[in-house]
């Protein structure tokens, strides 16, 4: 019940919103495209792997407002995919409080809600294995479908915020599969997630905090298993100063895996990511990751995904050609939960382009 109303409200709710947006003329508007070209080669392969060795992709991103409202859209086509990740429609209740309805990104994982699909956005070539999206084996809930509160506020020289997003998350068939707008034919069940975010400096981009996340996610075609109740307890770190930046995150997953019997797995994930820009002009940036899952191999949920990888390090170098495009190198050690491990090396040329 709790399910059909958060889908027919945010529909209702979205189509209102549609026509008031549409309708009206806009005080500001952003059309942003983010094509990128990837290259990789393993040193193992399977047929996974090897269908990925060269990924064309572009990933459409559009924003507007006018007065209270805002729409946001992104749109990510890729010669592996085509998804509709973000549509939300959003009113300004508050100052420094915006309520949106529709598809938004999970405020479970500071990454996602940072880097988004554009790969030009991040420094490293890949995302860590933690933040990966849900068709790339990722362990989370990466988009839900509902409400989003985003709330800010200024303390003296600090700042304070919080996002707190209520609605339909995924289902799972070899990998979670959200809820997808232009097909809703299988809903997933509820999901929910409460981040909260410090800045020390407001303006500045160093920034801590926590987030709590919980969703059902119904199980299918897999035997003896009909829903995982995953509860995750993640904190971050983002810190910048002068030409270092330093990201991390660590997640504490709760796994209830029920069908016959109903099992319990507790299991902690983290990854650390350095990054340091070389010479006067910062144009290069050279980078490390490290992550780690230690008990991945005994949480029953985690067993779902044998492409995951527990273990994985990462080195790389981006380079940027100009302020809008940047080509990165990078090279890989990973582990998978399948128990296949390789080496890799990656190159991708990446740019965004205002229109």
């Amino acid at each position: 019940m709790i399910r059909n109303f958060i889908v027919s409200s945010a529909a209702f709710c979205a189509l209102t919103l549609l026509f008031a947006v549409f309708a009206l003329p806009v005080t500001a508007a952003d059309l942003l495209l983010f094509p990128s070209i990837t290259s990789v080669h393993q040193s193992k392969e399977d047929a996974e792997l090897a269908a990925k060795k060269f990924v064309p992709a572009v990933d459409i991103f559009y924003a507007t407002e006018f007065s209270q409202t805002r729409f946001l859209t992104e749109f990510l086509k890729s010669s592996q995919e085509a998804e509709l990740e973000r549509f939300q429609f959003g009113w300004r209740i508050l100052p420094g409080k915006i309520l949106w309805v529709g598809r938004f990104h999970n405020a479970l994982s500071f990454w996602n809600t940072q880097m988004h699909h554009g790969d030009f956005l991040q420094s490293s070539l890949s995302r860590p294995t933690v933040a990966n999206f849900e068709d790339e084996h990722g362990p989370l809930p990466a988009h839900i479908s509902g409400f989003l509160l985003e709330s800010s506020r200024t303390t003296g020289d600090s700042e304070i915020n919080y996002m707190a997003g209520l609605g339909v998350g995924p289902t799972f068939n070899v990998t979670l599969q959200p809820l997808d707008l232009l097909n809703p034919k299988h809903p997933g069940k509820i999901a929910a997630s409460f981040r909260l975010g410090y800045h020390p400096e407001a303006g500045n981009p160093d920034q801590f905090g926590a987030a709590l996340g919980y969703a059902r996610i119904p199980v299918n075609n897999v035997l003896q298993i009909d829903e995982v109740r995953q509860t995750v307890f993640s904190t971050f770190l983002n810190f910048e100063q002068n030409k270092f930046h330093l990201i991390g995150e660590l997640f504490v997953f709760d796994d209830r895996v029920s069908g016959a019997n109903t099992f319990r797995y507790t299991t902690v994930s983290a990854y650390l990511q350095p990054e340091y820009k070389l010479g006067e002009s910062g144009r290069t940036t050279v980078y490390g990751r490290v992550e780690s899952t230690p008990h991945a191999a005994q949480d029953g949920y985690l067993k779902l995904l044998p492409e995951f990888s527990p273990h994985q390090m990462v080195a790389g170098l981006r380079f940027d050609i100009t302020p809008s495009q940047a080509i990165k190198v990078e090279a890989a050690r990973t582990t998978r939960q399948d128990g296949l491990e390789f080496n890799s090396i990656s190159a991708q040329w990446s740019m965004v382009l205002p229109l």
